[in-house]
């Protein structure tokens, strides 16, 4: 089984997280690994 934690949000932060999301039912998780993916991808296009 998985570990799953619970974060505290500001309800500005979730409606932002909800605007991102491919579908109404799309995890959190999988909305804000997306954005981490593509700031890391950033970072390294800017190290170069």
């Amino acid at each position: 089984m998985k570990d799953i934690t619970t974060i505290k949000l500001k309800k500005s932060t979730v409606e932002f997280l909800n605007k991102l999301k491919i579908h109404p039912r799309q995890p959190y998780e999988e909305v804000i690994l997306k954005l981490m993916s593509e700031n890391e991808e950033a970072r390294k296009k800017i190290k170069k």
